[in-house]
Order: structure tokens, then C-alpha cells, then sequence
């Protein structure tokens, strides 16, 4: 036994030292496979980033723009340089070591990748047009070079720990079978020296045979114990050596699920880096504003897939934002296509925590993926925060015609990124991004019913005091279901607001009562011959939207809107530009204070702009430079009568018609005709009545 353990000590070293070899051999070749492959993807990456602004940045940004790609790339960069063709260095970034020569450069040829003093580096050809800057040169067209170099990559032990830790268990089991053989090798030796020494013994001739058997028995029995005990030794070394085999195993199957995800990331990066190819060959295809959409998606699908992007959320109204994102969002719609934008009264009185970022990217992958229904002209865009418990951020785009082509919504409903093609990147950041913010998506798509796409968004919102607009308000729309949406999201801006869908029952309201804003949701239909007499009548302040399929007749009638520009936060602008030209003058002529401030209270709340003078002398000069709708005078002014003033007024042109009230304590029948005839309308008495005084008020329609 002995022999074998000197035979098999020699066999077992060449071997582990063989295994140790060839592991670490292994690992330096596929570090170099790897990052072999890694250089290829980001060289393309690099260069689909620097190619469309290159001819616009200067020597300075465009390190500055190296340095950033350096810092997002997915692996360790030391360098970023840019060369002309004849190896002149245009720009650098992380330059830390001497960079290669331009013959070194010349050495590559037609290879993209080449090793040069013992390290793996990346030329990627850029063609541009020719540069504004002077040390550039000035011929028409630039070949340049990326010269990519990677950092060194130190050789990683701690991936072949399994294999070490084997070793150490096997060379332990081979000692321990050693120790133990030794053992029990000298045992023998000291118990025959033992009986030999009995045996040879004078003392013991005459009863030799009697003391050799319990000796040569107790010998055995101990004999016995220990081979139990090596035994049992043996086998626990046995399930330390399987357990740390099972180890082995067990991290030989995580390293290759590690490099099948590897290889699936390299997968779906050559396949995004197709796809932006493609995209930028077929732009021609596309509306300019399309374009930049669907780049934008597919770069920012990039970020989220491959990258680490922190979510940044903000504290922000909805109805706010979402008229500052409206611009953006109706760059898509092509000729011919209308968009009505749906809020709830939330959006108003509450303000939500979210990522502003994501919000504009996933209403842009919503409204760019509805755009593709097969036959849809006509979309609406429901965009509600519910606060009730759990607050929710519904998101509701609903197109007419015959629904999404059946591909688009078998890729949507299997949810393979395998499948998507060069203009998918709506569906692939949709996808992503319900799952990153935890979000409902469901998308409905049936022929002639058109697609109907739900993305709920669980969000945290704290309540907001929203202020009320002081004056009252008429909401026309023809379509009942979408003016009841939008009176039920204005009940939260003003407590006077009215609604009607029927031209008729809009005539007869201007009527009944007067308004201080008119909104008009103009119908899809060419405006008839009633419409045309209407909008040719109306006399009040309002402003008109109306859909693009009937935009340029409507417009030639009164001037009006897009109806995809309408939304929450531009009815208080509306009111105040409406307001502003429609509210009413009073000049209150009077030397008593008291009754100039009971005025001022009595009118706060009214849409009254109110001027006072205290004297005939100030109210002729107030008269000559403004206009007013009604004016108040005192009989009794310090400088001159009441009636004198009234008499000069009405020589004035623009004061011929404009109504003059008496503002006195009492007025006999005398009086009264003085008054009249010099050219006072009517008779307001001292202390004034605020129910006599606000139906007058109603009665000049200053209100």
C-alpha cells in the first residue's frame, strides 16, 4: 500500500498542476473572446452616437463627448481618440498611457481589431462631412478613425475557487489515508515486537499458550476499534470530497447561465444596434417629427435595457405639465389625423410624485403606437389621476378604424422583444417601461373597432388648493359624451359654468344671460349657413377649437384652434385674455370717500375695473383719456354741478350714448327733469341699496 501511495503522490501532482493550467489558460482566452466582442458592440454603439452631430462640435466637445461615452460604456475604457485618415490626432479622452503610432494605425487594414503590445484595440472608420473648424483642415468629406483601448483586466482567481477548493479536499483525503496506513503500520510492528518478547521470555515458557491468546485478543479487538475509526474517518472525508464536487457543479452550471445571459445581452444589443440602422436608413419613410419620436424611444430603450437609470421623481401638477408636453405630443399627428386630449378634475387639485421623463416617454410610445391602427384618423387621449385609494394614473388612448396590423398585436399580447422589427421601438419602451413602474397594460384591438390602449400607474399624490375663476363660463361641444368628460374636469376651475351641444340651446343661453367666457368645441361638419350667422352675431369674448378635418373652412370664418391644443391649464389664460378686453368701466363721481370705498366693496367681486374722481375738473380729464361703460355723478362736486358736468360729457363724441346716472340724496320731480334734460339717464339714491344697486348694474350689462 505503501508503494501505491509513492506511485499515485507524483500522478496526482502533474495533474492538479495540469488542471490549474489549463484553468488559468481558459480564462485568459475567453477574457479575450469577450472582450473581443465587447470592443465590436461598442465601437458601432460609439459610432452610431458620434455620427449625426460630428460635423457641428469643435476639437473641445468633441473630447468632452468622448469622455461621457467613455464613462457609459458597459466596460472599462481607457482611452477614446479620434484620428484623420492620415493619422493626425483630432481628439482624446482618458488618454493615460502613449497612444499607438500612425504606422501602427496604417498595421490594421481591413481589421476592425487588432492586438498591439499585447493588448486588444478597436479601429472604427466614421465618415462625415467636412468639419467647420480650421485646424481640421477644409477638404469636403472626413475619413476619421475611433481608436478604441480598453483597460487591462487583471486575472481573476476567485472563478476557479471551486477548482481549488477540490484540491484542497482531495490532497487533504490522500494525507489523512496516509496518516492513517502509518498508524496502523506501526501498531502491527509494536504489537508482534510485544508477543515476540512474551514468547522468548524464561518466566513465561511453562504457560505461554495460555497468556498468548488473551493477549493476541485484546491486540485484535483494539485493532478492530481503530479500523471503525478509520473507517469512519474515511467516510466523512468521503461526503466532505462529494459535497465539495457537488459545489463544483453547482458553480460550473452558474457560470454557464452566467455566459448564456451574456450571450442573450450581446444578442439583444446587436439586434437593438440593427434595428437603429435600419431606422436611420428608412427615416425617409417617416414625418421628421416621427423620427426624432421613434429615436427617441429606441435610445432611451437602450438606457433602460442596458444601462443603470435612476428613477428621478418630481412633485408636479398634471394639467400643468401636460400643456407644456402638448406641443411635442401633437408634432406627431399626420395630415388629416384629430386628437382630443381628456382630463379628469384631479389633474387640477392634486399634484403627483413621478418621473416627469418617463411620463412624456410612455404617453409618446402610447400616441406613436396608436398612430399605426390600420384606417385611424380620429384619437382620444384620456389622461385622469384618480386619487382615490389606491391613487392610480390612468392613461387611456382609444383610435378609431380597424385596429393595430394582427403581427403588432401578437407581439403585444406574447410579449417577445425577439420579434420586433425597425420601427417597434414604441411597443419594446412600452413594454419596458409598464414593467420598471409596476404598471397595468392592456391593449384592445379588434377590426372596425378600432384599438383601445390602458396603461395604470400606481403613484403616491398629495391634495392641492386650486383657485377658482371669479366669473362664469359657457362650454359648447356637439358631442355629448366628451362634453360631459370635460364640464365634469372644469367644475374644478369655476363654480359658474354652464354647457350645452346643440346650437340652438347655445343661442338661447347668450340670451338668457351673459358670460365672460365662451368656449366653442366647433364641430367635425363644414359649417353651415346657421353657424355662419351665429359666429357673425355673437358679441361676448370666446375662443373657438376646432378638428383638423374641417380646420382651414372654420377658419375662415372666426379665428380658432387646433382642438388638440385644448387642455385644463389654458382655461385660466383663456379667461384672463377674454376678460381682459371684455370688462367693464365705472366712473364713480364723487368728494365723498365713504361712498367711493362702499362702492369698491360692493363691486369686489365683479369683473368691474372701477375709477373714481373727486372732482368735475379730474372726471372731464379721467373722460377725455378713457372710455367708460357707465358712469356715476354726483350732483353736488366742489367746482362745478353735477348737471354741467353731465352737459359737457354728452358734447363729447364717444360720451353721446354712453349711459350717465344721477348719484344724489334726493331728487323732486324738478330736479329730476333737470337732470334729464341735461342728458343723465337715470337716478341713483344716497345711501346706496346693494340689491337696487347690483340689479342696476345687471341692467347696463356691466356684468
Amino acid at each position: 500500500m505503501t508503494a501505491f501511495f509513492r506511485y499515485l503522490l507524483p500522478c496526482y501532482l502533474i495533474a492538479a498542476l495540469s488542471l490549474l493550467l489549463a484553468a488559468f489558460f481558459w480564462q485568459q482566452h475567453q477574457q479575450q473572446q469577450v472582450l473581443k466582442a465587447q470592443l465590436q458592440q461598442y465601437a458601432d454603439t460609439v459610432q452610431l452616437s458620434l455620427k449625426p452631430t460630428l460635423g457641428s462640435l469643435s476639437a473641445e466637445q468633441l473630447s468632452q463627448r468622448l469622455a461621457e461615452l467613455q464613462f457609459s460604456a458597459v466596460f472599462p475604457v481607457a482611452t477614446l481618440a479620434l484620428y484623420q485618415a492620415d493619422g493626425q490626432l483630432l481628439a482624446v479622452a482618458g488618454a493615460e498611457q502613449p497612444l499607438p503610432a500612425a504606422d501602427q494605425l496604417m498595421s490594421f487594414g481591413q481589421s476592425r481589431l487588432q492586438k498591439i503590445n499585447g493588448r486588444w484595440l478597436a479601429l472604427q472608420a466614421i465618415k462625415s462631412q467636412a468639419l467647420p473648424f480650421e485646424q481640421f483642415g477644409s477638404a469636403n468629406n472626413l475619413d476619421l478613425q475611433l481608436l478604441i483601448i480598453p483597460d487591462t483586466q487583471p486575472w481573476q482567481w476567485q472563478q476557479h475557487w471551486p477548482i481549488l477548493l477540490a484540491l484542497f479536499w482531495l490532497s487533504l483525503l490522500l494525507w489523512l489515508a496516509a496518516l492513517v496506513l502509518r498508524q496502523q503500520k506501526h501498531r502491527q510492528q509494536s504489537l508482534l515486537e510485544s508477543v515476540a518478547q512474551r514468547l522468548l521470555s524464561p518466566d513465561a515458557e511453562s504457560d505461554s499458550s495460555a497468556m498468548l491468546s488473551p493477549t493476541l485478543h485484546q491486540a485484535l479487538q483494539r485493532h478492530c476499534t481503530q479500523l471503525a475509526q478509520l473507517q469512519q474517518q474515511l467516510q466523512i472525508s468521503t461526503e466532505q470530497a462529494a459535497q465539495a464536487a457537488d459545489e463544483t457543479l453547482h458553480w460550473q452550471a452558474l457560470h454557464s447561465a452566467q455566459l448564456q445571459r451574456q450571450q442573450q445581452q450581446r444578442q439583444c444589443v446587436n439586434r437593438w444596434l440593427l434595428q437603429a440602422q435600419l431606422l436611420w436608413q428608412r427615416q425617409e419613410q417617416l414625418s421628421p417629427a416621427l423620427f426624432s419620436a421613434l429615436l427617441n424611444l429606441q435610445q432611451h430603450y437602450a438606457r433602460y435595457q442596458f444601462g443603470s437609470v435612476e428613477t428621478q421623481p418630481e412633485s408636479l401638477q398634471l394639467a400643468s405639465w401636460l400643456q407644456q408636453a402638448l406641443p411635442a405630443l401633437n408634432s406627431l399627428l399626420p395630415d388629416g389625423s384629430s386628437l382630443d386630449w381628456l382630463e379628469g378634475s384631479d389633474n387640477l387639485t392634486a399634484t403627483l410624485s413621478i418621473d416627469p421623463e418617463q411620463l412624456f416617454l410612455l404617453l409618446q410610445a402610447m400616441l406613436a403606437l396608436g398612430l399605426r391602427s390600420e384606417s385611424g384618423r380620429r384619437l382620444q387621449f384620456r389622461v385622469v389621476l384618480d386619487c382615490s385609494v389606491p391613487t392610480t394614473l390612468r392613461l387611456q388612448l382609444n383610435c378609431d378604424g380597424n385596429g393595430l396590423p394582427r403581427h403588432l398585436s401578437r407581439q403585444l399580447a406574447e410579449g417577445k422583444l425577439t420579434d420586433l422589427q425597425w420601427r417597434d421601438a414604441d411597443i419594446a419602451l412600452l413594454q419596458l417601461l409598464s414593467q420598471k413602474v409596476q404598471a397595468e397594460c392592456k391593449v384592445e384591438s379588434l377590426d372596425g373597432l378600432g384599438l383601445s390602449l390602458n396603461v395604470n400607474w400606481p403613484l403616491s399624490c398629495e391634495s392641492l388648493a386650486s383657485e377658482s375663476l371669479p366669473g362664469s363660463v359657457l362650454l359648447f361641444d356637439a358631442d355629448p359624451e366628451r362634453l360631459s368628460e370635460r364640464l365634469a374636469a372644469l367644475s374644478g376651475y369655476t363654480l359658474q359654468l354652464s354647457s350645452c351641444n346643440s346650437l340652438s340651446e347655445l343661442q338661447q343661453r347668450l340670451t338668457e344671460q351673459n358670460y365672460q367666457l365662451l368656449i366653442l368645441m366647433l364641430p367635425g361638419q363644414i359649417p353651415g349657413a346657421e353657424w355662419q350667422r351665429f359666429l357673425q352675431q355673437v358679441t361676448m369674448p370666446f375662443v373657438a377649437y376646432a378638428p383638423p378635418l374641417s380646420f382651414s373652412q372654420w377658419q375662415q370664418l372666426v379665428p380658432c384652434r387646433p382642438s388638440a391644443e385644448f387642455c385644463l391649464a389654458a382655461v385660466p389664460q383663456l379667461f384672463a385674455e377674454a376678460t381682459r378686453f371684455s370688462r367693464k368701466k365705472l366712473l364713480v363721481v364723487d368728494d365723498n370717500e365713504t361712498n367711493q370705498a362702499f362702492i369698491n366693496v360692493l363691486i369686489q367681486q365683479r369683473l368691474i375695473e372701477l375709477y373714481a374722481a373727486h372732482s368735475a375738473e379730474q372726471a372731464l380729464s379721467i373722460c377725455r383719456q378713457t372710455q367708460f361703460d357707465l358712469i356715476l355723478l354726483d350732483i353736488q362736486l366742489p367746482d362745478l354741478p353735477g348737471t354741467e358736468v353731465a352737459k359737457q360729457l354728452r358734447q363729447m363724441p364717444d360720451y353721446r350714448d354712453i349711459p350717465i346716472l344721477a348719484f344724489t340724496a334726493h331728487a323732486l320731480p324738478a330736479e329730476i327733469a333737470a337732470f334729464k334734460s341735461a342728458g343723465m339717464n337715470d337716478i341713483v339714491l344716497k345711501p346706496l341699496d346693494p340689491c337696487k344697486f347690483d340689479a342696476l348694474l345687471s341692467s347696463y350689462r356691466l356684468y
